[in-house]
């Protein structure tokens, strides 16, 4: 019989997503997550005794795709009585691969197969921000 007891140290990097820390989790059972989106309830001040204004709020519906992380770590009876400690390190790697990989992806995911990072979206922005009426190729859309 073979007794394996070391703990795992853990040498990935060990990244964190602070996307999630102010983040909020929508449970949903479609392959895209639709929202709904507004700038707030406009106001107006409106002379005594006569209608009043339309103040409706504009409403947008972004959409966001939904990828799928998976992690997978093959495990047997014989395994786990040789390694008593394994369901517990095992545990604390899938949760640290799923951070490292969600952490990635935040942050420069191409937004093919994985999320559309903010790095990628913010060069984006600036380039489409950059582009001026008087370019040849028109506006940016």
């Amino acid at each position: 019989m073979v007794l394996i007891d070391p703990p795992i140290i853990l040498t990935s990097g060990a990244a964190d997503a602070p996307l999630l820390q102010i983040s909020r989790m929508v449970t949903i059972t479609t392959d895209a997550w639709k929202g709904v989106a507004s700038s707030g309830m406009q106001w107006s001040y409106d002379a005594e005794a006569s209608a009043v204004s339309d103040d409706t709020p504009t409403f947008a519906q972004p959409q966001v795709p939904v990828y799928t992380a998976r992690g997978f770590i093959p495990y047997s009876i014989e395994l786990g009585m040789d390694y008593p400690g394994f369901a517990d390190e095992m545990s604390m790697l899938l949760g640290q691969g799923f951070l490292d990989l969600v952490a990635r992806a935040t942050m420069v995911g191409s937004g093919s197969a994985c999320p559309t990072g903010l790095s990628p979206l913010m060069e984006e922005s600036s380039l489409l921000a950059t582009r001026s009426s008087s370019d040849p190729r028109g506006p940016s859309s």
